[in-house]
């Protein structure tokens, strides 16, 4: 029997690829980070646009996480909303299928080290301003996400192999 294959990394790679999409629909290009350890809990994405001005580039480093109970997660101070210790971080977006009554499946924190007091709790992804999201695209990635996800926990009932285990099994 070959192992099962770790559906909460396949929803972390869902989750990127969802947010690299958002991130292009507002303007902005994105390229991932690679790993160091290679055994991250998010990806890391570096993100840029033309400045409004025409002279240069407007850089970001955000980070992009799954998490099944962000607010669970926030106060317990959990992996999925904290990037590693050494990275220089402005945002972390953190994307659940399970998110609190009234709130979105893409949410996301400030991390920037000039903010005073530190914030206390996610906000809905269309609610950081200096990502201009619009509520209506993150809405209708929301509905992808609603889709996608509890087709991955169907599948996880049953052993479902990685591609590399997929081929060594054929082979």
């Amino acid at each position: 029997m070959l192992p099962r294959m770790d559906i909460n990394d396949v929803r972390r790679h869902i989750a990127r690829v969802l947010v690299e999409g958002l991130l292009r629909r507002t303007g902005y290009r994105s390229a991932r980070v690679a790993s160091e350890t290679g055994a991250e809990l998010h990806d890391t994405l570096l993100v840029w646009e033309e400045a409004s001005s025409g002279d240069g580039l407007r850089t970001l480093t955000i980070v992009v996480s799954y998490c099944p109970d962000v607010e669970r997660a926030f106060w317990e101070n959990t992996h999925c909303l904290r990037p590693a210790s050494t990275e220089v971080v402005d945002y972390g977006i953190v994307v659940t299928d399970h998110p609190a009554p009234g709130r979105a499946c893409f949410q996301a924190i400030d991390l920037r080290a000039n903010l005073s007091p530190p914030p206390s709790a996610t906000v809905d992804l269309h609610e950081i301003r200096a990502l201009r999201m619009n509520r209506r695209t993150v809405e209708d990635h929301e509905e992808l996400v609603k889709r996608l996800f509890p087709v991955l926990d169907r599948r996880s009932a049953t052993a479902v192999p990685s591609p590399s285990q997929a081929v060594a099994a054929q082979a």
